[in-house]
């Protein structure tokens, strides 16, 4: 009897983390690429211009305000995350590049999901060697609700006027990177 109630419910469980992986995973991606995205597309694109940041100091800012007319490589992170912590690295390296075309942001959501309150985490990620990441604060989970970020490192990628053109979770390198950005 336990043996057959040990099988149900594990069976269980395997079903339903196999439809929450593949509902929430496949469900948050376009499968067009961004260069395919026509002026009607435009209309639907998912836009985070209306939604409030605060920067490292605490002020409250707009992404296109940052991007100031350039394309956006958003990364959500975490300071628990092992995936995001091991990139930091090539984001510093390649939000210190001189670039014309676009800015490197990213984006932590104190108190959500387990990262840290938000002074807590200023004063951990000071005592890193990352000086050139832009570090902003999405204190009220509103980017991970609006963008539906279910897991930590997401790529964002957005156009000028901060309209979501692709999204990708995971590890990325920054060359990946850097060819989504060219076809937006």
């Amino acid at each position: 009897m336990k043996k057959w109630l040990i099988v149900v419910v594990f069976a269980l469980l395997v079903a339903l983390g196999a439809y929450f992986f593949t509902h929430f995973s496949t469900h948050a991606e376009s499968s067009t690429p961004a260069s395919q995205t026509n002026a009607q597309d435009s209309q639907n694109l998912l836009n985070l211009d209306n939604v409030t940041l605060l920067d490292f100091q605490s002020q409250p800012t707009k992404l296109s305000a940052l991007a100031k007319g350039k394309k956006i490589y958003l990364i959500a992170w975490a300071s628990w995350c092992p995936y995001c912590l091991a990139s930091l690295e090539e984001l510093d390296s390649l939000s210190k590049e001189q670039n014309d075309d676009f800015i490197v942001l990213s984006v932590v959501s104190p108190n959500q999901r387990g990262e840290k309150e938000m002074e807590k985490f200023k004063e951990w990620f000071e005592g890193l060697e990352y000086k050139n990441l832009i570090v902003l604060f999405d204190t009220q989970g509103a980017i991970l609700k609006r963008a539906q970020i279910f897991g930590y490192p997401t790529h964002l990628f957005l156009d000028p006027k901060a309209n979501v053109r692709h999204k990708a979770p995971g590890a990325m390198s920054s060359e990946s990177a850097k060819e989504i950005l060219r076809e937006i």
